[in-house]
């Protein structure tokens, strides 16, 4: 036995001197090339030229005019102690019968030249020293004055300063080269270990490429568009390497539930059954708690808005909300709850409990969504999938917050859930009239806010999930198509005015169509913020960074295993996340909410990704990494709960009275969202 052990022993020593051999030549090349991205690509994004018309900040005392003034300076920031030079260009011209301009040049407060500044004089200064910003003071020995108004000392003009070195672009400082060459190296090196086969590899070479491109293109060291970019692919490559190392033999031998048999086996124990049901209460507990949050004042615009409709259609005893520029399916919704509340005994105002009887459809809406996460992951992965994925949307901050909303978001996103259950149950049942039903709820969500026609191509996937493979089940393309169909149906059902108020629904369609477009106050399209607004903005605060990040990695594993319903989440994320990416709707107010939809779709990748590392190799990780994909969102969003009573708007408008005196001036937020004062 001894000498088996041995032998084993120094075969596995061996085999790790040959993965050595093969491997750490390609490494070093890596390594080398991420560090000449890092660094030329920094130094081609630092601002090396400056203008005394354009000096960005980094002037003191050299105005546009260029004159330099006696203790003058120029702030460098972000540069290496070691390599810099700085080149600075003076004007030909100086006044008549004043002295040749002598100056003497301090880097870090240490004596650097001492020249004279004839016409069209150049003068290199070498940047060293450990100050941070780099500090050049410009010391005038002859100065003069310019009149008795302008009391400046004087000496020469300059016309520009350039930063450079032997390399032909700054040199930024050895800690931030490191961060930048490290984040390169380190996608380079998960995208090298989870190409495959080894001719292939090479495609890792082009990370530093792309790197460099895109750090050129920053400006002025601004890399944080940049590092969203990094991060979130980072994850998804991450979640690739998951599936395609580190789980024993490979994520394709892992058992489909999508497939019926499959299905039929998933269990559906008592403890699967009681934790649902945990979550379900812990979800629906932070989304009704607090709902009364700021009434009866009138803080949130929209909320007034609809409020306002519905007493139209009061006012005139009909269903018709002469108002388009959001669907009637919530109005209508709202309507029936607060009726419903009064005739089951409420007492009070109709119209007083109105924008509460809406808070209560979001939040209803809300949690079945968690409910229909789950369906939606055991159908798909598996039931601890679902689980983990319902649980991940219960504590989801944003998904809670606009729950307690009259708005229209909580609600499409149950349709866009209840759209993707009807269509994988049908073809899992093999029931064309599931499809066919799932095209009434599309049209549904349509009718609950217009991104919503989306819903179409959750349809339109149905023939290649019953395929399994890239060529569609040709007589579920006729299925499809028939309930692609029924999606104007459900529209008009849920918003029937459209047709028979028309001249409204085109007016008021036409402007929220221009409205998305322009933006709310100033319009950011998608390619300045690389795609990333909302991953940066939206989905990070809105999920926890750590859930987001797994959530991303999780896509990662479905896009490594190619199955045609793995894709087929992938693709709903992209479904919604891309066109609220494209309208311009950002940055206020609460662009976050438009990328809602997603949510459910990246909870259910934290759940497979967690899975996933449970069948792996470092599979101890998995119950830490499920309880705090979990925890932390769940902290955020019980922190943010417990914030609404007292309401905080409530104890400022207490302050302001008590310590304020009358006819004291003070800046605040829109009126709107500010508390109520008395005169």
């Amino acid at each position: 036995m001894a000498q088996i052990a041995k032998e084993a022993e120094a075969g596995q020593s061996k085999g790790l001197e040959r993965a050595r051999r093969r491997f750490l030549p390609a490494l070093l090349l890596l390594a080398l090339l991420s560090f000449a991205a890092g660094l030329f690509g920094a130094g081609m994004s630092y601002r090396a030229v400056l203008t005394p018309h354009d000096s960005g900040g980094f002037f003191k005392g050299i105005r546009p005019d260029r004159w330099i003034s006696d203790g003058a300076r120029i702030l460098l920031p972000e540069l290496a102690s070691r390599g810099n030079r700085l080149i600075l260009t003076f004007g030909p011209w100086h006044p008549p019968g004043k002295p040749t301009p002598r100056l003497r040049l301090e880097v870090c407060g240490e004596s650097s030249a001492e020249f004279t500044v004839g016409p069209g004089h150049k003068e290199v200064v070498f940047l060293r020293g450990t100050c941070q910003p780099r500090s050049v003071v410009f010391r005038v020995l002859n100065p003069f004055q310019p009149s008795l108004r302008d009391r400046r000392r004087l000496g020469p003009q300059l016309v520009s300063a350039q930063v450079t070195s032997r390399l032909g672009v700054p040199i930024v400082e050895p800690l931030l080269l490191f961060k930048i060459s490290g984040a390169i190296f380190l996608l380079a090196i998960i995208v090298f270990f989870t190409v495959s086969p080894a001719w292939s590899k090479w495609i890792a070479l082009g990370v530093p490429a792309v790197a460099f491109i895109f750090l050129a293109r920053a400006s002025d060291l601004d890399f944080g568009l940049i590092s969203q970019l990094w991060i979130c692919f980072t994850a998804l490559a991450s979640g690739v390497l998951l599936a395609a190392k580190l789980v024993p033999g490979g994520v394709k031998n892992i058992p489909r539930p999508f497939l019926r048999d499959r299905l039929e086996d998933e269990p559906r124990s008592v403890w699967i059954c009681l934790t649902l049901l945990m979550v379900l209460g812990f979800g629906a507990l932070l989304r009704f708690y607090g709902l009364d949050f700021g009434l009866p004042e009138a803080y949130h615009p929209d909320e007034m808005q609809k409020h306002g409709v519905i007493m139209r259609m009061v006012a005139a005893a009909d269903l018709n909300p002469r108002y388009f520029k959001h669907p009637s399916l919530l109005l209508y919704l709202t309507y029936f709850m607060n009726s419903l509340w009064h005739h089951l005994g409420m007492s009070g105002e109709w119209q007083a409990s109105l924008v509460l009887a809406g808070r209560a459809v979001s939040a209803l809406a809300g949690t079945f969504s968690i409910l229909l996460v789950y369906c939606i992951g055991r159908r798909i992965f598996s039931s601890g999938s679902g689980l983990l994925g319902a649980a991940v949307l219960a504590a989801a901050p944003l998904h809670v917050t606009c729950s307690r909303y009259l708005k229209e978001d909580a609600l499409l996103t149950v349709m866009v859930l209840g759209t993707v259950l009807l269509v994988l149950k049908a073809v899992q049942e093999e029931r064309k009239w599931l499809l066919w039903a799932a095209g009434l709820v599309a049209g549904f969500a349509a009718g609950t806010k217009y991104p919503g026609v989306l819903c179409f191509a959750i349809l339109a996937g149905a023939p290649w999930l019953k395929s399994g493979t890239l060529s569609p089940n040709r007589k579920w393309l006729v299925y499809t198509f028939i309930a692609i169909l029924m999606l104007p149906l459900g529209f008009l059902i849920s918003t029937p005015y459209s047709i028979l108020d028309y001249q409204t629904f085109v007016r008021d369609f036409m402007y929220e169509k221009w409205h998305m477009s322009k933006g709310h106050t100033s319009s950011i399209d998608a390619w300045s913020q690389y795609w990333m607004y909302h991953f940066s903005r939206s989905l990070l605060p809105g999920m926890h960074v750590l859930p987001t990040l797994v959530g991303v990695a999780g896509l990662g594993v479905l896009l490594w295993r190619r199955r045609m319903e793995d894709l087929y989440v992938v693709a709903l994320v992209l479904l919604f996340y891309l066109p609220a990416e494209w309208v311009k709707a950002k940055p206020e107010p609460q662009p976050e909410r438009y990328i809602l939809p997603v949510l459910p779709f990246l909870a259910l990748g934290v759940g497979e990704a967690v899975r996933m590392i449970s069948l792996s190799r470092v599979r101890v990780l998995w119950p830490l990494l499920a309880a705090l994909v979990v925890g932390l969102s769940a902290q955020r969003s019980l922190q943010l709960a417990s914030e609404l009573r007292p309401d905080t708007r409530e104890l400022m408008a207490v302050w302001i009275n008590e310590n304020l005196n009358q006819g004291s001036r003070i800046c605040m937020d829109w009126r709107w969202y500010t508390p109520v004062l008395p005169p």
